[in-house]
């Protein structure tokens, strides 16, 4: 909803850095150190770190706004870099949710233990022979109350999957009926149907979900609300406009 109004002011704010950063760094190499910087939130969040990744997180979103302004400098833009962008950002959307769930119920997906036991679930051994001691604290969550919070994780993965499918076809409509984000001469590599929730609210809720862990469970509900209505816009939109 604020992406069209921000893009703008975004390129004018981050113009003078990147033409610092475009000296040294080219565009694709922001991209993957802003994805390593994305990548330790998670890992700080099963570290119980959630201020570090916060911090994390929004380097990562800063750094994010500055590869595709040092792409335009150098006149280096490419599809491949604004499809390497995309992917980037939706792992880092993924990993954090999961990471904050994983925590709650006091799993640590990084002890090496609980990828012993993931491997023998994979292969269909009936026991493990590896104790839950280290990887899963017994006492951190009631079975109940853990298995809510999956559930609620696997609506919003369910909610950004869906919104991703809206958003890029109709992406991809737009594109081939040329009206697209050359046509509307906007930033990005392909254009960005508007919706309720974009990335300028999506920086914000991660930011409260890290701030407020506790709250996960209903602030992570209210997110997959609000995310799902972003695909009933756009199908409301497209039939108004490309029906």
């Amino acid at each position: 909803m604020l992406d069209l109004y921000l893009r703008d002011l975004k390129e004018v704010v981050c113009m003078p850095f990147s033409r610092f950063l475009a000296k040294y760094l080219t565009a694709t190499q922001l991209t993957v150190i802003g994805f390593v910087v994305g990548l330790m939130a998670p890992v700080f969040i099963v570290w119980d770190m959630y201020w570090m990744a916060n911090c994390c997180w929004w380097l990562n979103r800063i750094i994010d706004g500055f590869d595709g302004v040092v792409a335009r400098i150098t006149n280096t833009q490419s599809d491949f870099g604004g499809y390497l962008d995309i992917i980037c950002d939706f792992i880092v959307y993924a990993l954090i949710p999961v990471a904050l769930v994983c925590q709650a119920c006091g799993i640590q997906p990084l002890h090496p233990h609980f990828f012993g036991f993931v491997l023998h679930q994979i292969v269909g051994s009936e026991e493990s022979g590896i104790s839950s001691s280290g990887w899963w604290n017994l006492e951190a969550r009631s079975w109940p109350s853990a298995a809510l919070l999956f559930i609620v994780l696997a609506l919003m993965m369910s909610s950004f999957f869906v919104n991703a499918a809206s958003q890029m076809f109709l992406a991809s409509i737009l594109e081939k009926r040329q009206i697209g984000a050359k046509a509307r001469k906007e930033y990005t590599t392909v254009t960005m149907p508007a919706a309720l929730i974009e990335g300028s609210e999506t920086l914000f809720v991660y930011s409260f979900f890290l701030a407020f862990p506790q709250t996960i469970l209903l602030s992570f509900s209210l997110f997959t609300i609000c995310v799902y209505s972003n695909v009933l816009y756009r199908l409301y939109w497209a039939f108004l406009h490309i029906n």
